[in-house]
């Protein structure tokens, strides 16, 4: 179980499942195209350890943010994170950035060399937060909506 307000490192089949519940709930689609399908393979990746995850709790013990991470798949030496998620209620009070530094965390603790992140360009709070956190722009291209460019932001390690 994690600690109350601090990310932690989800580790045991019962917290995927609360990361899975949470990410399935219908704030956090966001447009994204086959985005069940993302999240049931995601779901299995992190029983099978090929991704991870981090949760934070809020009082009640409730998820209230979580991150998924993997390897880069077109670069080995980077971290990919995933999924960087705050319950509405709980916006603005620094739990998206305390995620992106645990995942940055265990980036540098497993010897990558850097994290890589994708997120709507109309995600103004978000760019914000991973500036904040020291991410600089690389590129603006659509990913998963032709419609929709990603800002794709890396932090260097």
């Amino acid at each position: 179980m994690s600690k109350l307000w601090e990310p932690t490192l989800v580790t045991d089949a019962e917290e995927i499942a609360e990361v899975y519940k949470f990410l399935n709930t219908s704030e956090f689609v966001l447009g994204y195209p086959d985005y069940s399908i993302w999240l049931e393979q995601a779901r299995e990746e992190l029983l099978k350890k090929r991704k991870q995850a981090c949760v934070i709790r809020g009082l009640e013990g409730r998820v209230i943010a979580t991150v998924v991470f993997q390897q880069d798949k077109h670069d080995a030496r980077r971290i990919e994170m995933k999924n960087r998620r705050v319950a509405t209620d709980m916006t603005r009070k620094g739990f998206g950035q305390s995620l992106a530094y645990a995942v940055e965390t265990y980036a540098r603790e497993h010897g990558y060399s850097a994290v890589i992140v994708d997120t709507h360009e109309t995600n103004s709070t978000s760019i914000g937060s991973l500036l904040k956190a020291g991410f600089v722009e690389e590129a603006r291209q659509t990913l998963y909506d032709p419609n929709i460019n990603e800002v794709i932001m890396l932090k260097r390690l």
